[in-house]
């Protein structure tokens, strides 16, 4: 096989392989819950992210391939194969500048998605003007084909077919308040259709103004399952939400009381499998103890039917005492074995708990003597769960004792 033939051929499979991956990154955007459910929220969403990154080496490979082997290119196809590459750049540019760009995200997510789909039907476009491989090989046509029809179906899924499915389970906004310095706990209570079900420290996406509309969004759960299935009264949820944006910021406005939203969720698999564990520890950075007192109530549910004998450590960091909330669900209770450690890192003069932060200083000297028998979830801003996880494996815990998951939408 000569060079230019060779060149010709890698460079035919590379835009090949991009365009399959293009189409399983629709899979992975969050969205589907027998994804999130086999795997953390987390996990998803990184591979989302680093497959962008493939998928843009190859579709730049694609192109370099015919230049290394001086390979004439010509007609509309080329058009269509630079406008396909130029719309993916600037899907992966926009991801990882989010948040330098001056975008609402809704705009943002909006751009994203159609920018994506660009990519894929002009790929395809491209492919069948000219892809010799395409046309050589018949699997290979069909293989573009398909992944093009799985990305639309991944996008018709997430801003159409779901949407119209959360439309027969939509929630009224039954409680607002401040808890704490900017922290607002929000109450929904289901309305109509099939009762939500969920497992202790998932989230779900709210959704504001429409089923359909791009303003949805993330919250950890706050409450327990068995809270919100009892048989003689509808699905009541409540979320614990910081004002840190500009829908956060302005919760009176965008979820005053009796105002419909939808829910679409739930996903994540935090703190699954672990409410039965007998040692527990649970450490909290700021708001990041929201899906934690969800697993901390079903925790206390679960001792109810199944007497037992638990031992649960609670550490909550915060900057100042103004920020601490939720004290009415931080009580022992029996079998619970619960241990609550308080820590500020910027003291007022009344306070009289502890100081400092939740790193080897703080955390430290509050970690059980002996983690061997131990399991951790740990919640809180991304630098906040490293130092915690850092500190927990200089303290002896094992990395399969360690359950963090962020998410970033």
């Amino acid at each position: 096989m000569a060079i230019t033939d060779l060149l010709a051929y890698l460079s035919s499979w590379a835009a090949v392989l991009g365009m399959a991956l293009l189409a399983a990154i629709g899979l992975l955007s969050g969205r589907f819950s027998w994804l999130t459910g086999r795997w953390s929220i987390d996990a998803v969403m990184r591979i989302h992210q680093q497959l962008g990154r493939v998928v843009l080496i190859l579709f730049m490979a694609h192109p370099l391939f015919y230049f290394l082997g001086d390979i004439r290119m010509s007609g509309s196809g080329l058009g269509l194969g630079f406008l396909a590459l130029f719309a993916l750049i600037a899907v992966v540019v926009m991801a990882l500048s989010r948040d330098e760009l001056p975008m609402r995200y809704e705009a943002w997510r909006r751009s994203h998605g159609l920018l994506a789909i660009g990519a894929l039907g002009l790929g395809l476009a491209h492919a069948q003007s000219g892809g010799w491989l395409g046309q050589t090989i018949p699997a290979v046509h069909w293989g573009l084909v398909g992944s093009t029809a799985v990305g639309v179906m991944a996008l018709a899924w997430i801003y159409v077919i779901r949407p119209w499915a959360l439309l027969r389970r939509p929630f009224r906004v039954v409680g607002l308040r401040e808890m704490a310095d900017r922290t607002w706990a929000l109450r929904l209570q289901q309305v109509s259709g099939p009762a939500l079900r969920y497992q202790a420290g998932q989230f779900a996406w709210i959704k504001t103004q429409s089923a359909f509309g791009l303003h949805d969004h993330p919250f950890s759960i706050a409450t327990a399952p068995a809270q919100s299935e009892a048989a003689d009264r509808p699905v009541e949820l409540g979320f614990l939400i910081k004002a840190v944006g500009d829908f956060t910021s302005h919760l009176e406005q965008h979820v005053p009381l009796g105002q419909t939203v939808y829910l679409d969720g739930p996903y994540g698999t935090f703190g699954q499998g672990l409410v039965q564990a007998p040692r527990l520890l649970l450490v909290a950075g700021g708001i990041g103890l929201a899906p934690l007192l969800s697993v901390l109530q079903a925790r206390r549910d679960w001792l109810r039917s199944n007497p037992a004998s638990l031992v649960t450590q609670v550490v909550i960091g915060n900057r100042h005492p103004g920020q601490y909330f939720a004290d009415q669900d931080l009580t022992d209770s029996p079998g619970l074995g619960l241990q609550v450690h308080r820590l500020v890192s910027e003291p007022t003069k009344s306070w009289t708990g502890l100081v400092g932060q939740t790193d080897a200083t703080g955390l430290g000297p509050l970690l059980p003597a002996d983690p061997a028998d131990w399991q951790a979830l740990v919640c809180g801003p991304p630098p906040m769960m490293q130092t915690v996880q850092s500190v927990l494996v200089k303290h002896g815990f094992k990395r399969n004792q360690i359950h963090m998951e962020t998410f970033k939408t």
